[in-house]
């Protein structure tokens, strides 16, 4: 998804949807019949047991827990204050304050999880629009003998200014992935990916790609893994050309303890444009990540990805790299410090008449930011944080640079 130039605010678990209350024949039964029985605390009881199964008990100690299901209602509260955003290319606007507030409930059980989450976004300059954004997310998994089925779905609503636009940009987005692992022996396993991704924006470039991804698996020992996984994608674009494209890569798990954790993958991806005066594309493709905890209060985070795929603005592709890199330290008790730094570079392709793909335009983005959290009262948090973002772009209307600061309070029940 398109980077916001906000520091989005992070959701607490994963965003799903609320429960419709029962059917009226599946309510407590009514006192309101003729002659009725005295309402006493047994006959209440009683019927309460008929009502929720004879979970009454369990209900009244824990209300957010409901036989194999447990709902669990979270809020969060941000603040930030920045500097240097543009609210279309080429206007800067004076600094801006965002409020966000964030309810949202996880609905979970041993197979199935569910989050919704609702954000509603206050601006303080009247160059950007207030909004309601929503996060919903819904996962499967179950396993039958040697295989293990997983089935996820995410939607996205959200009028966050873009970076790669550079305004205020309302857009939709749905990402869904079936996914299967088959174990055939100890050394040999196999994984089955299905993805569909829809990027939906007013007056933009709206995509739709669908992708399968099959891996081969070897594992070389507990510690080791190795992969090769092939397979093919295609891309409709509202505008532009379509694309059809298939990839070819090789992948290194290794975990050689609890302490260090590596995962590298990387291959060639070949793409094919309708547009019969667009000549073929070979392009590198791959990703890195690696963690390391030397001891329990410290983690570093490295990684890198490198991905080409359809753009928003015009009939365009994108080429992006990303490096970044991060360190979490518990400082006394329950206070941590978090740093992140990353730099990505992104290219905007234009066909030219002699069907080569022209870079457009480029845009070199350097940021980060610094956190200090703690717990409040067991089940809250708060933390205060300073951000950094600035583009260099080879149009002048998307440079600009920005500082953020602002606070986060947040509870989860």
């Amino acid at each position: 998804m398109p980077r916001s130039t906000w520091e989005s605010a992070p959701t607490p678990e994963a965003p799903s949807a609320a429960q419709n209350p029962p059917p009226v024949d599946q309510r407590p039964p009514s006192f309101s019949a003729s002659n009725p029985p005295q309402a006493t605390s047994a006959l209440v009881n009683d019927q309460a047991a008929q009502f929720w199964g004879g979970r009454t008990q369990e209900f009244l100690k824990n209300p957010f827990t409901w036989g194999p299901f447990e709902l669990r209602p979270f809020a969060t509260y941000r603040f930030t204050y920045g500097t240097g955003f543009n609210s279309q290319p080429g206007r800067e606007e004076d600094p801006t304050a965002l409020n966000q507030i964030s309810p949202g409930v996880l609905i979970r059980s041993e197979h199935i999880s569910l989050t919704y989450t609702p954000t509603l976004n206050y601006y303080s300059s009247d160059a950007f629009d207030d909004t309601l954004d929503h996060h919903v997310s819904a996962d499967a998994h179950y396993g039958v003998g040697d295989w293990n089925f997983s089935l996820g779905h995410t939607y996205v609503k959200s009028s966050s200014p873009l970076i790669e636009t550079g305004a205020q940009t309302p857009q939709q987005s749905h990402s869904t992935g079936l996914s299967a692992h088959y174990q055939q022996s100890d050394d040999v396993s196999f994984d089955f990916t299905l993805s569909q991704q829809i990027q939906d924006t007013d007056d933009l470039n709206s995509s739709k790609t669908w992708s399968l991804m099959n891996w081969a698996n070897y594992h070389y020992s507990d510690k080791t893994l190795f992969g090769i996984g092939v397979g093919p994608g295609y891309t409709k674009q509202d505008f532009g050309s379509d694309m059809t494209y298939q990839q070819l890569q090789g992948r290194i798990d290794w975990r050689p303890g609890p302490k260090l954790s590596v995962n590298l993958n990387g291959g060639a991806e070949f793409r094919q444009f309708d547009d019969e005066n667009a000549e073929n594309q070979l392009n590198p493709i791959y990703g890195a990540s690696i963690f390391y905890t030397p001891v329990e209060p410290t983690t570093f985070s490295l990684s890198a990805n490198r991905s080409v795929g359809a753009a928003l603005v015009q009939a365009q592709t994108s080429e992006t790299t990303i490096v970044s890199a991060g360190l979490r330290q518990r400082i006394i008790r329950n206070f941590f410090f978090n740093a992140f730094g990353s730099f990505s570079s992104t290219d905007y392709h234009n066909f030219t008449r002699g069907g080569d793909l022209a870079v457009d335009r480029s845009d070199e983005v350097t940021s980060f930011s610094l956190t200090l959290s703690t717990t409040v009262f067991e089940r809250g948090t708060a933390s205060v944080f300073y951000q950094r973002s600035q583009n260099d772009s080879s149009d002048e209307g998307f440079t600009f640079n920005s500082n953020q600061y602002g606070f986060q309070l947040g509870y989860r029940f």
